[in-house]
C-alpha cells in the first residue's frame, strides 16, 4: 500500500508540474509594472493602459484581475477594469490591452493610498468550471495620492487644419466661412480644464499681408488625465485659394503651449440640391407672407440670414 501511495503521489505531482509547464510556456507578462498616480484630486478621473502579453499564444487563457487595499477598503469602489475583471487571452493573440480606471470621490481624504493589483492567469476552462485550475500571475504595486493642490497641465500631441469652405454670398446675404483648428491634446493635470484660448493669423502666400486675425476662448474642457481632440473655430471671409496660417494655443493668458505655421486651403462652397431647395422654399414663403402683409419687408433679410446660418452649420 505504501508503494502504491508513493506512486500515486509522484504521478499527481508530475501531472501538476506538466500543467504548470504548459501555462508557463506562454511567457506571460504585464506592462507597465506599477500604478503610481500621485496628483489625484477629489472628483478627478484617472486611466492607465496595460498590455497583457505572452510569447507563445498556443491556447486560450484567462487573466483574472483583482485589487487589494488592506487599510483602505473604500478604494476598491473607486476602481473599474475595462473590459472586466476576467479577460480572455485568445489563442494566437500575443498582446491584449486592458484599462484600469480610477474615479476619486469628491469627499476623498488627502493622503496616500497603498495597495496592489494581482493578475492571475489560468486555462480558459477554469472560467467555466472545467478541469483543474493551475495558475500563474503577477503582483503590481499601486500608489494613489490624493492632494488638495489643483494642477493644470496640458500636452499637445498633434494638430490639423482641414480645408475650409468659403463664406456664403448671395444677393444681400453675406455669411462668413469657418476655419477649424483640430487640437489633439492631453490633460495631464488633476482637474477638468481647457486651454485659455487659440489664436490664428492668416496671410497671403507672400506672407506680406495679414488678411485675418481671430481667437477662440470657448475651447472644450477635458477631463483630468484624459486625451481627446478639441476644435477651435474662426470665422473668415476669404476667397478660394491657399494661405499661410499661423496658430497659437495658450495654457493661460501668457504661457504658450504650441505655435506653428501651415498652409490653409479654402475651397468653393458646395451646396447640395436639398440645401438649395430648402433655401428657395424659404424665400418663396417669405415673399408670400410679405405680400399678404404678415411679414414686414424690413425683416426679410434677417429671416433669410437666420435660415442660411442654420443651413451653413
Amino acid at each position: 500500500m505504501t508503494f502504491i501511495r508513493q506512486t500515486l503521489l509522484i504521478l499527481l505531482i508530475a501531472s501538476i508540474g506538466f500543467a504548470w509547464a504548459d501555462i508557463a510556456q506562454a511567457g506571460f507578462g504585464i506592462s507597465p509594472a506599477q500604478i503610481q498616480a500621485h496628483q489625484l484630486a477629489p472628483g478627478s478621473h484617472y486611466e492607465q493602459r496595460f498590455i497583457l502579453s505572452r510569447g507563445q499564444p498556443t491556447e486560450d487563457l484567462v487573466a483574472s484581475i483583482s485589487f487589494e487595499f488592506p487599510n483602505y477598503l473604500e478604494v476598491l469602489d473607486w476602481i473599474t477594469i475595462d473590459p472586466g475583471d476576467k479577460i480572455l487571452l485568445p489563442e494566437g493573440q500575443q498582446r491584449v490591452p486592458m484599462y484600469v480606471k480610477i474615479d476619486v470621490p469628491k469627499g476623498a481624504e488627502y493622503k496616500t493610498y497603498l495597495g496592489s493589483m494581482r493578475v492571475g492567469v489560468s486555462a480558459s476552462e477554469a472560467l467555466q468550471g472545467q478541469g483543474v485550475s493551475i495558475s500563474l500571475g503577477a503582483k503590481i504595486d499601486v500608489s494613489l495620492m490624493v492632494t488638495e493642490i489643483q494642477i493644470i497641465e496640458f500636452k499637445i500631441k498633434g494638430f490639423e487644419i482641414p480645408p475650409a469652405e468659403e463664406g456664403f454670398n448671395w444677393w444681400k446675404i453675406k455669411l462668413p466661412g469657418k476655419v477649424e483648428l483640430l487640437i489633439d491634446i492631453e490633460n495631464a493635470g488633476n482637474v477638468k480644464a481647457a486651454p485659455n484660448r487659440a489664436e490664428i493669423e492668416i496671410y497671403d502666400l507672400d506672407k506680406e499681408n495679414l488678411l485675418y486675425k481671430g481667437e477662440d476662448k470657448s475651447l472644450e474642457k477635458i477631463d483630468s488625465f484624459d486625451r481627446k481632440k478639441i476644435v477651435a473655430s474662426f470665422k473668415h471671409r476669404l476667397e478660394p485659394g491657399q494661405y499661410w496660417t499661423t496658430f497659437r494655443v495658450f495654457k493661460n493668458e501668457e504661457e504658450l503651449l504650441k505655435e506653428d505655421t501651415v498652409i490653409l486651403t479654402v475651397t468653393e462652397m458646395e451646396m447640395s440640391t436639398k440645401d438649395w431647395l430648402s433655401l428657395v422654399g424659404t424665400i418663396l414663403l417669405i415673399i408670400i407672407l410679405t405680400g399678404l402683409g404678415i411679414l414686414k419687408r424690413k425683416k426679410i433679410i434677417q429671416v433669410i440670414k437666420k435660415v442660411c446660418v442654420q443651413e451653413n452649420k
